[in-house]
């Protein structure tokens, strides 16, 4: 067993060359150091296929002990970047046909408590059924908001998803599970288990 100082020498000697890597370990109570050699897996393509500048990149992620950008790794309900690509579509979709049905809403509601000062003459006296209106204009709006995209939801997601439970033949328990993997798809998990029985 060697002493501090002793393990910083030896830390001292084994420095890396520019450009280099060293990986630091303990055996049996004595460090050793060992090269270390970027795995071209950091770079997502087979070695024959990997050029110089990957290389470079993935040997600057080593030395500067970052993590090299993670590959999205599809398991069997989410076979492909096809498959992945068409559900992020789908989770837009539905997104925005959300939000674009709000917006006209808003406007109406605005329009409406203007109209009920016009109507009734209370002025700002009577911001309390500008209250009532909001309260009743925004359960509305959500409403038939959620009434669109449930429609959206029937006549384009869900074709597509029966076509992607086909295509890996899986059933629908399936492909929510494998959905529950990638959290920016949770809108379409969600949709997928409140509207199919």
């Amino acid at each position: 067993m060697a002493t501090p100082f002793e393990e910083l020498e030896y830390l001292t000697e084994n420095l890396p060359e520019e450009g280099e890597s060293i990986v630091v370990s303990r055996m049996y109570g004595d460090l050793v150091c060992s090269p270390y050699q970027p795995e071209i897996k950091a770079v997502g393509m087979p070695r024959n296929q990997v050029s110089a500048p990957q290389i470079a990149a993935a040997q600057i992620y080593s030395t500067h002990n970052m993590q090299a950008p993670q590959q999205h790794v599809f398991n069997s309900y989410i076979p492909d970047e096809r498959t992945y690509g068409q559900l992020i579509q789908l989770k837009l979709t539905m997104q925005q046909t959300f939000w674009l049905n709000l917006f006209p809403w808003a406007i109406g509601i605005y329009w409406m408590c203007v109209l009920s000062h016009l109507l009734t003459g209370n002025g700002w006296e009577g911001f309390y059924l500008d209250g009532g209106i909001i309260l009743v204009g925004i359960f509305a709006a959500f409403s038939f908001a959620r009434y669109r995209v449930w429609r959206c939801f029937q006549k384009a997601v869900f074709p597509v998803l029966r076509d992607i439970v086909v295509e890996t033949k899986r059933d629908k328990f399936e492909l929510v599970a494998g959905l529950r993997h990638f959290p920016e798809l949770e809108p379409v998990t969600k949709a997928l288990c409140r509207w199919t029985v």
